[in-house]
């Protein structure tokens, strides 16, 4: 299900002007200001009863506190880093924090692989939000070619690399073209699913990926690309 479907959407507030930080269940937490457009729970205690926005709600607040673990962690390691051989007991302090937040982590992960949040095809709820995170890490990027499609996104997804749909760890995401994810193993089934205005359009931009372009040349290459999306070149 989509967060901004009719029967869940208008529990969601748009966070584009939010607040320094805000809290759930006792926990703050501080809005990433380069996503700043994501969306979060407004729910009341009564509309919880509706076990499936229970679900969602959990859903949201597993998202939130792993992106909080995730960023401390990253903190912890750039602090270690900078330690000197004197450091040694902020180094076991960190070392120490950093232990018991992997630990959470994996926790949390595999509470994230219950079944209730997945869909009929196996995919979690919050696949939608899940992949778009591992597309952004690479600017729109596929892993494979190369070629940027920020501006053409739907034509990027997030392959699984292990085939399992219920492994959304990061580390087992990766972004590729609709025509790389194509080619991986067992994936030719989506073969002919590919518009040839699609495959066009990619392979065009593949040859656009190491040349630099003036404005003049930028504005060709947008009249090529409306005309491919009009299926007119």
């Amino acid at each position: 299900m989509d967060i901004e479907d009719e029967d869940i959407g208008e529990y969601y507030e748009d966070v584009t002007d939010e607040p320094d930080q805000y809290e759930i269940d006792g926990e703050c937490y501080y809005p990433d200001p380069v996503e700043n457009s994501r969306y979060y729970l407004d729910i009341d205690e009564e509309t919880l009863e509706d076990q499936e926005l229970k679900t969602w709600y959990r859903i949201y607040q597993i998202r939130e506190e792993l992106r909080s673990l995730q960023k401390r962690r990253l903190q912890i390691h750039s602090k270690i880093s900078k330690l000197t051989s004197n450091d040694k007991d902020n180094l076991k302090s960190l070392n120490e924090e950093a232990d018991a937040i992997n630990c959470r982590i994996r926790a949390l992960n595999i509470e994230s692989r219950n079944n209730t949040f997945y869909d009929e095809d196996g995919y979690h709820l919050d696949w939608k939000f899940i992949s778009l995170s591992a597309k952004e890490k690479t600017d729109f990027k596929c892993s494979q070619c190369y070629v940027v499609l920020r501006n053409h996104s739907h034509l990027l997804h997030a392959h699984h690399i292990d085939r399992d749909k219920k492994n959304n760890d990061p580390s087992n995401l990766k972004p590729l073209c609709v025509i790389c994810h194509s080619e991986q193993y067992r994936h030719d089934f989506m073969i002919n699913k590919i518009s040839q205005k699609d495959r066009r359009l990619i392979e065009y931009l593949r040859t656009k990926n190491d040349m630099s372009r003036d404005v003049h040349e930028a504005e060709n290459e947008a009249d090529i690309v409306a005309k491919i999306m009009l299926d007119l070149y």
